[in-house]
């Protein structure tokens, strides 16, 4: 009897052990990724923003989608997304043939939330079966991600960027597999060669990352595999589009580098001493939305004097907060420091983990596209491609090494904080009643109509916006020299049926000499 007395205890722990591994298992692993997959998409498309007059290209996007001749699409001015428009194009077309009717930049923005789904998820088991980082760490990582402001504002966005990260996750996945295959190589650079056409921010991950990986862990010949596939598919797709678009007075090289916009898209860049702290700020949009700023009058005056050329008050000049979003963003924000600087604290007494291959080629490329983004680009928008990196870092060295096991549960309030302040000074502020296109359109897209002409010397982004959804023919003055105005005058004075201008033709921005 008291034999058993003693057995008890240890036949309880055998019995709720089982009843556990009886629990768990009742739930299989494709479950949890389609339950994974299914929330998050649904969070994306709930959580879209209304003011939608911060998008650089998004308009623009969905209207070469829908109407731009299929040579335009692979020419010069999309050198840096040559497969991004054509696939969607033949998703748009493939709808239509379905029997929906819907528009392209619908089509595109819920596609959009759909891979921001699959690259949260994917990202999570990313940390989980290729960094060796526990459970909790992986799913802090992966949230942070998800709502850091960035990915998050353009989840839903008829852009690049879902798809772009999507697919540099996927590559870290093939490549930093322990085991990587000859075959697996192969399937890695093949990758690679797609995200970079979809993208040609991604050649940083895909030239830099991957390579330093492989050589760290000595995986010469892998690496050399990778390197061909990734350099021949490149090269084959590349020159078979360069001669389908056929680009007059474009040589291969300037095709392939976009040197229709050199200021934008050249390899050197432009630094200076405000470079710094010009690429932390956009860096620091990406991560938590400085939207709150603007609510209050004295600093929005001092941002739109600050900024005048980055168009950004354009976007916040009409949004109107609500006093609770002066309240309550600041604290929110103090919340989210307050967490991170005790996380930092806590490492103090804690073994640091070494930086293996995987993660210093992670953070080869953070640190090289941010070299390439600081001198090409100070827009936050293009900062969202070092999300990726820089929540993986963090969840490798400052989530993992965290001790005990009360203290590692203090991690996910870090994703937490960051989700409540985003969504306050993100997204309460964004209201469609106060979005700039939208109040600046409504007259002209009620009253212009098939035949007319509208003519406006507003910011490339209100005429995108205006061309995807007027009937009549929207010409924008920007950037046209005199003799192109000329001709456009002309022109439209010929062939219009009714002439509207918007008043900022009155005040037009400089034009070029030549």
């Amino acid at each position: 009897m008291a034999s058993l007395k003693k057995e008890l205890p240890e036949l309880r722990k055998i019995l709720v052990l089982r009843v556990r591994r009886i629990q768990t298992s009742r739930v299989p692993p494709w479950a949890k990724v389609a339950l994974s997959l299914f929330g998050l998409t649904v969070f994306y498309v709930v959580t879209a923003v209304g003011n939608r007059s911060e998008t650089d290209d998004a308009f623009g996007y969905a209207q070469a989608i829908e109407h731009g001749p299929l040579r335009e699409l692979v020419g010069p001015q999309s050198a840096r997304h040559l497969l991004f428009l054509p696939l969607f194009r033949g998703l748009y077309l493939a709808l239509r043939w379905t029997g929906l009717h819907a528009r392209a930049y619908d089509e595109v923005r819920f596609v959009s939330a759909v891979i921001a789904a699959c690259a949260v998820t994917l990202m999570a088991v990313l940390l989980r079966r290729r960094f060796g980082l526990s459970k909790l760490t992986s799913l802090a990582g992966a949230a942070g991600l998800a709502v850091s402001y960035g990915f998050w504002r353009y989840a839903n966005e008829a852009e690049v960027y879902s798809i772009a990260i999507l697919l540099m996750l996927l590559i870290c996945w093939i490549a930093f597999a322990d085991g990587v295959s000859t075959r697996a190589s192969m399937a890695a650079g093949a990758v690679a060669a797609l995200a970079v056409l979809i993208d040609a921010e991604v050649a940083v991950t895909a030239f830099v990352a991957v390579p330093i990986a492989f050589l760290l862990r000595r995986r010469f010949r892998r690496l050399a595999v990778y390197c061909m596939v990734l350099i021949l598919l490149l090269a084959v797709f590349t020159l078979a589009l360069y001669r389908y678009s056929h680009p007059q007075g474009k040589t291969f090289v300037s095709y392939v580098l976009g040197a229709s916009a050199p200021e934008r898209h050249g390899l050197t860049g432009k630094y200076s001493p405000s470079t710094a702290p010009s690429s932390l700020i956009a860096f620091g949009q990406t991560v938590t939305a400085g939207n709150f700023l603007f609510a209050y009058p004295s600093i929005a005056q001092r941002l739109r004097e600050a900024l005048p050329n980055r168009r950004v008050a354009l976007a916040y000049a009409a949004e109107r907060a609500s006093p609770a979003v002066r309240l309550l963003a600041p604290i929110l924000l103090a919340a989210l420091l307050f967490v991170t600087v005790s996380l930092l604290l806590s490492l103090r007494s804690q073994p640091r983990r070494r930086l293996d291959a995987k993660l210093i080629g992670v953070a080869s490329w953070f640190v090289s596209l941010g070299v390439v983004l600081a001198g090409r680009n100070s827009n936050p928008e293009a900062w969202i491609l070092e999300l990726p990196a820089i929540w993986i870092l963090i969840a490798a060295l400052l989530f993992e090494p965290i001790g005990s096991q009360t203290r590692r549960r203090i991690i996910i309030l870090v994703p937490l904080c960051l989700l409540a302040f985003n969504a306050v000074s993100g997204w309460i502020m964004r209201s469609k009643a106060y979005d700039l296109n939208v109040l600046k359109a409504q007259w002209l897209l009620s009253n212009a109509g098939v035949g007319d002409a509208v003519l406006t010397a507003d910011n490339g982004k209100f005429g995108l916006y205006l061309q995807y959804y007027s009937r009549a023919n929207v010409q924008c003055l920007e950037g046209r020299t005199a003799s192109q105005l000329r001709h456009l005058y002309e022109r439209v004075l010929h062939d219009a049926r009714h002439l509207y201008i918007t008043g900022d033709i009155f005040n037009p921005p400089p034009i070029p000499v030549s």
